[in-house]
């Protein structure tokens, strides 16, 4: 349990209350009950680590949607990654 809180429904209650992003730090605090860092370390690893998550299956559509419509091209690494960049002869006009 965080420090400050009685119980676990009030933790939900507050919630509710707070912006998003102090949302997904207590959620990751609530994961992480022994965790603490800078403002540096909370926005590299608590806040960017939940924001990929959320935005990795976005951007990877988006990504093959690009592709797809020819305005980029992608290219796999012997390591087998996959890299993007922009088509080097622009797509048809539709």
């Amino acid at each position: 349990m965080l420090p400050g809180f009685h119980s676990t429904q009030q933790c939900l209650h507050i919630n509710r209350k707070l912006p998003n992003l102090a949302r997904h730090i207590l959620r990751y605090l609530r994961e992480h009950p022994e965790a603490q860092d800078t403002i540096e370390g909370i926005t590299v690893w608590w806040v960017s680590e939940r924001a990929i998550k959320h935005w990795l299956p976005q951007v990877r559509n988006a990504l093959s949607a690009l592709v797809a419509r020819g305005f980029l091209e992608e290219y796999n690494q012997a390591d087998g990654r996959t890299f993007y960049r922009v088509r080097s002869h622009p797509p048809p006009d539709d």
